[in-house]
């Protein structure tokens, strides 16, 4: 398909008549509009007042909090909730979550608490066998392991299906010829 030329005179003037001056505030409860700035330089206004962006960034706030707390929630083995229920609450503030911006839940997943890191020489030592189980440092190691996973499943639950899940096909790249 060829590139399309230019824009005509007319083809703009159509277009600058279509593209309206004034749009709707960001906050998605917010009823105001807000009108392009000609003369202004720098960012356009989003919102229709201060006090509405800060709203908007509250409240996304919250909800971004609520999402991290249910999928740390899933993740346990006995949650109060079944999981089906404590997924379908986490869809319904991801679902929130569009109209503020959306969340990504990679970026989002990291902020919940990491498992411990277990120290270099630490696990060079274990490798090596010069290391044994009742070494304090392992011993606290460990400690910290089973803190960190009491009661937790051995994976926690993931927003996102399992590419390898029954019915579905791993992904994989074909040798190119």
């Amino acid at each position: 398909m060829a590139r399309p030329g230019p824009m005509t005179a007319a083809e703009m003037s159509e277009a600058e008549a279509k593209t309206p001056w004034v749009a709707a505030c960001l906050h998605p409860l917010c009823d105001q509009t807000v009108v392009f700035r000609k003369a202004s330089k720098g960012r356009q206004k989003m919102f229709c007042s201060g006090a509405c962006r800060a709203r908007y960034s509250r409240e996304r706030a919250t909800y971004i909090a609520l999402w991290l707390r249910l999928e740390w929630t899933a993740g346990f083995k006995d949650p109060a909730w079944s999981p089906q229920r404590i997924h379908l609450l986490q869809r319904r503030v991801e679902w929130l979550l569009e109209r503020y911006g959306g969340v990504d839940p990679i970026a989002a997943a990291s902020a919940l608490p990491q498992p411990p890191q277990i120290p270099l020489d630490l696990a060079l030592a274990r490798l090596d066998r010069e290391c044994p189980d009742d070494d304090p440092r392992w011993r606290a190691y460990i400690d910290q392991v089973v803190a960190h996973y009491d009661g937790r499943r051995d994976k926690p639950a993931s927003p996102t299906p399992d590419p390898l899940t029954p019915g579905r096909r791993p992904r994989t790249r074909q040798a190119r010829p």
